[in-house]
């Protein structure tokens, strides 16, 4: 099966040896199943060549995009999407996915989502958590079908999906298109891209969906630190999806609470849930998706 990634890297950031980390565990996943192919899309960022540190990563299956200058998270990815589809990839059948720069893949993950995937040939999503531990015992026990479970409740679905966690089929993530530049690091509000994208996708399918609470994709441990400064990119992405069902409305309206419990905490002024807020409704009356 043949995973379609997409990645971006600010060179001058700071996190080249995370980059070189996801490179061999995605490269190792290579080597060792006889199954699973891969073509990864790389944009670098402040960058105009290959950095010596990716010298050993610089296969055919992985092209690299340069640009001089930085862009947001969302817009990254959109250059990416673009260039994929002027190579033709998402004509092709494969699971597609977003890992962050500071991601990784543990030993046997993606040959256990290819392996989901196989099992449940009408399964259109896969998603799980992540943490700076992944669950290595339960790898084999999803390999075997026992480690996850077929849901179509988008609140669980809201829990687990994120930019790392999230393995579409490349069919449905050609229907999704692009990401919302308005939303994400970099952009004008802050987060939510990958909330946005994902429900989506969700709403857009016309299969099933498998979930797993463990945590199963290396990435540093989620922190309760920027809830507040990722409110408003959540709450958009819940905004444009919530006229699909009355599960994605009660997610809005559980949102907003939540929103008035950061402020009763301290984590945010009334002020800024009230101009988050705004922002984050916008969706509601504006469902296009931004793309320069």
């Amino acid at each position: 099966m043949n995973f379609l990634l997409f990645t971006t890297c600010d060179v001058k950031g700071g996190r080249l040896p995370e980059m070189v980390r996801l490179f061999k565990s995605i490269s190792d996943s290579d080597e060792k199943s006889t199954e699973l192919s891969f073509r990864h899309y790389v944009l670098l960022q402040r960058c105009s060549e290959l950095p010596e540190e990716f010298a050993d990563f610089s296969a055919n299956n992985r092209i690299f995009i340069f640009i001089p200058n930085m862009v947001s998270l969302s817009r990254a990815r959109n250059i990416m999407i673009k260039r994929a589809q002027l190579d033709g990839a998402f004509n092709s059948d494969g699971i597609c996915a977003f890992p962050d720069d500071d991601a990784w893949y543990p030993d046997g993950f993606l040959d256990m989502v290819q392996s989901i995937f196989t099992s449940q040939p009408d399964l259109q999503i896969f998603t799980c958590r992540y943490g700076s531990d992944p669950q290595k015992r339960i790898l084999s026990e999803a390999k075997q079908n026992q480690g996850f479970h077929l849901s179509d409740s988008c609140g669980k679905f809201i829990q687990t999906a994120s930019s790392n966690t999230i393995f579409i089929k490349i069919q449905l993530a050609r229907e999704v298109g692009y990401f919302d530049e308005r939303l994400g690091v970099g952009a004008r509000i802050n987060g939510g891209e990958d909330l946005d994208y994902a429900l989506r996708a969700f709403s857009l399918r016309d299969g099933k969906v498998a979930l797993s609470r463990e945590k199963l994709v290396g990435h540093r441990d989620w922190t309760a630190q920027f809830r507040g400064k990722y409110f408003s990119g959540s709450l958009f992405g819940l905004a444009r999806s919530s006229h699909k069902s009355f599960c994605l409305r009660f997610q809005l309206l559980r949102k907003l609470m939540v929103g008035l419990y950061f402020v009763l905490r301290g984590e945010m002024t009334f002020l800024q849930f009230v101009l988050a807020t705004r922002i984050g409704l916008e969706a509601l009356r504006d469902h296009r998706v931004e793309v320069s």
